[in-house]
């Protein structure tokens, strides 16, 4: 296998472990409000509190996926286990 081909196969793995996916939730496609797109970027977010933050243990809040809509950008929230949908 030559160089470039490696490299592509590499490329062709992160792309598919962190690129756009589909998503669903207890068996429900999870589909854009804003324009009913079904590919999403993954990310975290840090559900931060007062009461933590006033102690410094952000760090001890809870996290929520964040599910960015590959066509207008538009993000939502979950704090269930999403599953990822196989890309076909």
């Amino acid at each position: 296998m030559s160089l470039r081909n490696k490299i592509q196969s590499g490329i062709d793995y992160l792309i598919m472990k962190n690129g756009p996916h589909r998503y669903e939730i207890n068996e429900h496609r999870i589909t854009c409000n804003q324009c009913k797109n079904e590919f999403f970027h993954e990310g975290q977010a840090q559900l931060n509190t007062a009461g933590m933050s006033f102690v410094g243990l952000d760090w001890a809040n809870k996290t929520a996926t964040t599910l960015a809509c590959l066509d207008c950008g538009h993000i939502m929230w979950f704090v269930k286990t999403l599953q990822k949908v196989p890309n076909r």
